[in-house]
């Protein structure tokens, strides 16, 4: 248990290093054309877009594998098994 929270606590810090100092980098080189808010926008949507559409691709998956044939007969997805 407790090794399981340490390995997720040094994930998240990974993490949120490896995001500092990608931002660090992109607000070094980014021009002066373009505003730090309005890439801030593109990357939220953009971020935002791919989460939903990895939930779309992977939630009828999971829902498949849990409840079986019958979620494919009740919802729009298409089940492969």
């Amino acid at each position: 248990m407790v090794s399981t929270l340490v390995g997720a606590m040094n994930q998240a810090f990974f993490t949120l290093s490896l995001g500092i100092g990608a931002m660090a980098i992109f607000g070094s080189y980014i021009g002066k054309d373009h505003s730090l808010m309005g890439e801030s926008v593109r990357v939220v949507v953009l971020d935002t877009f791919v989460a939903i559409t990895a939930g779309l691709i992977i939630f009828p998956r999971l829902l498949y594998l849990w409840g079986g044939s019958d979620f494919c007969k009740i919802s729009n997805f298409r089940c492969q098994p």
